[in-house]
């Protein structure tokens, strides 16, 4: 029978399924591996005998945290307080485009933002918008209209992980999409209610949808990364990298029929994006 593994403990792996909405418990003997591979948090397994005798192909993974099949990761990025960072934003995006996941991004604490400020960033962000990423703007103290109800209705009934720096507003919007969730997390109710549990991540089923319960996964190794794959994964490069006249170009000012540079000149990617790119690349050249 087939489940989507949701949790792991020491009572064993937490299965939900799908048909019947119901989660059982399963005391999986060994070590949580299939063919020597370990089983992800979002996995979809087969269970026959108490043993584990398929696991499905998965449509996408991150090593750290151990999960997959995630159908939208949402980075949340706050306009102030910490204070607007794209340089971590594009990096967030190349690694869910290196990692085949659909991104979306989340603008949270426009509440703290006046008026023409918040135009003029909403007219700069929406560069993002431009080259193919859905964009939210939050209100995390509820003073204003704002995007919440359009990301509500888009991650419904799909598995989500959102990931952003310590005091973007992560548990705020949580609480606002399902008060339960926090609840849930706050008591380790995953698995048994509490007793005897030991989560390190988890999946967790709320009255529309899964969320990846992932804690400390506010950033990723850069050593994931090649210059090459870099290059290629960049937001918003993939669709014009392969006109550049050499195949494993760098996209450096200084190459010769680079067209990441041409459409940077014309306006089509943005200058400061590119300035995130130039950093990144310098960070992976020195790991």
């Amino acid at each position: 029978m087939k489940y989507l593994v949701t949790s792991s403990s020491s009572l064993g792996l937490s299965l939900y399924d799908e048909e019947s909405e119901t989660t059982i418990i399963k005391k999986i003997p060994g070590k949580l591996k299939y063919n020597n591979i370990d089983i992800y948090i979002g996995d979809y397994v087969y269970i026959e005998n108490d043993t584990i005798s398929r696991v499905e192909k998965r449509t996408n993974y991150i090593s750290r945290p151990k999960i997959s099949n995630i159908d939208f990761l949402c980075i949340i990025v706050s306009l102030k307080s910490p204070d607007l960072s794209t340089y971590l934003l594009d990096s967030f995006l190349t690694f869910a485009n290196y990692r085949n996941i659909k991104a979306k991004i989340i603008f949270s604490k426009q509440d703290l933002i006046g008026t023409k400020q918040l135009n003029k960033l909403k007219r700069d962000l929406k560069y993002y918008q431009d080259i193919g990423y859905d964009i939210y703007f939050l209100d995390n103290k509820l003073n204003a209209p704002d995007d919440f109800e359009k990301l509500a209705k888009d991650i419904e009934n799909k598995k989500s992980a959102f990931v952003g720096q310590t005091g973007v507003g992560k548990s705020t919007l949580l609480n606002r999409i399902d008060p339960t969730i926090n609840r849930l997390v706050d008591s380790k109710d995953i698995v048994t209610r509490g007793r005897h549990t030991t989560k390190d991540v988890s999946l967790i089923k709320y009255s529309k949808g899964f969320i990846f319960d992932t804690p400390g996964f506010s950033s990723f190794q850069l050593s994931e990364f090649s210059e090459i794959d870099l290059s290629i994964f960049f937001p918003g490069f993939n669709k014009y990298s392969e006109k550049c006249k050499f195949v494993n170009c760098l996209h450096l000012k200084s190459t010769l029929g680079c067209n990441i540079i041409n459409m940077i000149n014309s306006s089509k990617l943005s200058a400061s994006s590119y300035e995130n790119y130039l950093k990144l690349l310098t960070k992976i050249k020195e790991k």
